[in-house]
């Protein structure tokens, strides 16, 4: 991952030598997805090497090395809904919160939902009741990493450059305490023998 000065890079290269990778940038309007769409690869590639152009040297690599057609979409949270259930309808996942990609939670708090929908399925005898529980259990976490995301997101592309520099002055401080801060999201486990009827009589 690289904080670079006019967006923010990340990559990961697999076993088999093929590489992944991504890039983030702000702008000042959403920018339309017609002509997104309209900007041949070859142009996309070359205004980001334009924009990496001073970050260290394997992102210029892995940009000229990419053939294939490149991505583009604006990025977007799903607005709180007010009930994530009704009838025998229950939506998880990104149907029910969808969230930006700046905490790296997006398929985690879809796979706790699995399984705390299937606690409550298990432990409570009525449908409606079982979801209501489950909604009850997760809304809080799930809400809580939503905004958490859009803050990590707009700090990681500062649109000025007394935004980028003081970014990079307490970034290294940020990282450790951020470190901290997040113990709590990737430490949280759901106990499958915990049972759910007490709570969801509360």
């Amino acid at each position: 991952m690289t904080f670079g000065r006019r967006g923010f890079f990340g990559y990961q290269v697999a076993d088999s030598g093929e590489v992944y990778w991504f890039a983030n940038q702000a702008e000042r309007e959403e920018p339309d997805r017609d002509r997104l769409a309209a900007v041949p690869d070859r142009q996309w590639r070359d205004e980001l090497l334009a924009r990496h152009d001073r970050d260290h040297a394997p992102i210029a690599e892995i940009l000229r090395s990419t053939t294939g057609p490149i991505g583009r979409w604006p990025i977007h949270d799903l607005p709180s809904l007010p009930r994530w259930h009704h009838g025998r309808v229950c939506l998880v996942g990104d149907a029910a919160h969808a969230t930006s990609p700046h905490v790296g939670q997006g398929a985690s708090l879809a796979m706790e939902d699995a399984v705390v929908l299937a606690k409550c399925l298990r432990d409570v005898p009525e449908t409606g009741a079982a979801f209501a529980a489950f909604e009850s259990l997760r809304r809080g976490r799930v809400e809580r990493l939503v905004k958490a995301a859009q803050r990590t997101g707009n700090q990681k592309v500062p649109a000025t450059a007394l935004g980028r520099a003081a970014r990079d002055v307490v970034l290294p401080l940020f990282l450790r305490l951020g470190v901290r801060a997040n113990e709590p999201v990737y430490r949280y486990r759901v106990d499958w023998d915990e049972p759910i009827v007490e709570k969801a009589r509360a």
